[in-house]
């Protein structure tokens, strides 16, 4: 006769799983990654992190992966598009949207009004990246005509550098990345009725290997 251990044991999750996400949801996911290893004891939980557009160039090369983890709901879409995944995509979490500027705030930001201020360096994302497409919403809420001077290809941690380092006067990025800049840059809040975010979404992957760890 088998223990009721025993019994569950053919059950159990091992093995190792692959997620591929952006960096900037490196906070959250390193937290995820931790709490699912205490559940499952014999799970390896790796992360392969990487800048969005590269991400899904690599899958498209088929670099290996069983999980895709996106910051918004337009890149897990392209995903979808390029036939990359298996199932439909859940969404995990909302990412908001913040100001960020210099820790002596140069340009007195007070509010989103300091998006249309002609005397500001402002810098959003780059369209084509998951952060640049909430940022024109932020300013069509507002009924705001940005006075956008570049949009960074490097995408919010790019921006909250610049900040960091006094290059721009004000830039719109993803909240959590506001963190990184330290004592060197200060977050301004948006009024809860203009704020946007993004949807975190995740899809097991059409080549995945570990399926049942992924699902």
């Amino acid at each position: 006769a088998s223990t009721s251990s025993d019994a569950e044991a053919p059950y159990a999750l091992a093995g190792k799983i692959t997620v591929m996400a952006p960096m900037p949801l490196n906070p959250v996911l390193t937290g995820a990654k931790a709490a699912f290893e205490a559940d499952h004891p014999d799970v390896e939980v790796l992360i392969s992190y990487g800048h969005v557009p590269a991400l899904l160039a690599q899958l498209e090369e088929g670099v290996p992966g069983d999980l895709l983890v996106t910051p918004d709901q337009n890149t897990m879409g392209q995903a979808a598009d390029a036939s990359l995944l298996a199932g439909s995509p859940a969404a995990l979490a909302q990412s908001p949207m913040a100001l960020v500027v210099p820790a002596s705030n140069p340009g007195d930001v007070s509010d989103v009004s300091s998006l249309a201020d002609e005397g500001l360096t402002i810098v959003t994302c780059a369209v084509a990246l998951p952060c640049g497409q909430p940022a024109e919403r932020l300013a069509e809420n507002d009924g705001l005509s940005v006075a956008v001077d570049s949009q960074e290809p490097g995408g919010s941690p790019a921006i909250v550098t610049k900040a960091a380092t006094g290059e721009i006067d004000l830039g719109v990025v993803y909240a959590v990345d506001i963190k990184a800049g330290g004592d060197d840059v200060a977050q301004i809040s948006i009024d809860d009725d203009l704020a946007v975010s993004s949807q975190v979404t995740g899809s097991l992957l059409a080549e995945a290997q570990a399926t049942d760890i992924a699902k």
